[in-house]
């Protein structure tokens, strides 16, 4: 049994729960995946992109038996072409759906306010509030690199 955390080249801060990180445009993260687990695939894969190419993407990476949880919108944007026969004979679980902020708000906000947790490493760009459409455009865009933005009151 494989524990691999991965994250994102561009937020390899440990804070974050990075143990490996994998840089999809300069290597193919499928085979960095399956080298770090010895050919197995990872048992669990969170999307955070839900676009065409990154669902089939995940589910390449996983082990026989894993689970995928896809919480990225892209998907609602473009069809997504993802080999649902291979997640069927493979017996991957497939969740999807929306944080429920609420149900975890009481716990996780302590923990911020604390400093156990910095979620700063994930904004790629601060906006003020007032300009929260120009933040959502540029997450869908990604042109100017952008990943997450944090609003400021």
């Amino acid at each position: 049994m494989w524990a691999v955390t991965i994250a994102d080249w561009r937020f390899p801060n440990k804070k974050s729960g990075a143990t490996h990180t994998v840089n999809g445009k300069t290597q193919d993260p499928i085979e960095y995946v399956k080298s770090v687990t010895n050919g197995y695939g990872a048992m669990s894969i969170i999307d955070t992109v839900g676009n065409k190419g990154s669902i089939g993407q995940a589910m390449a990476m996983a082990h026989a038996g894993g689970k995928l949880s896809v919480l990225g919108f892209g998907h609602l944007y473009e069809p997504v072409d993802a080999p649902y026969s291979d997640a069927l004979f493979r017996n991957l679980t497939i969740h999807t759906g929306v944080v429920n902020v609420a149900a975890y708000m009481r716990t996780l906000l302590p923990l911020v306010e604390s400093e156990q947790i910095d979620p700063s490493v994930i904004f790629t760009d601060t906006l003020p509030l007032a300009e929260a459409k120009k933040g959502y455009d540029l997450m869908m865009s990604r042109t100017a690199g952008t990943v997450k933005v944090a609003l400021k009151p």
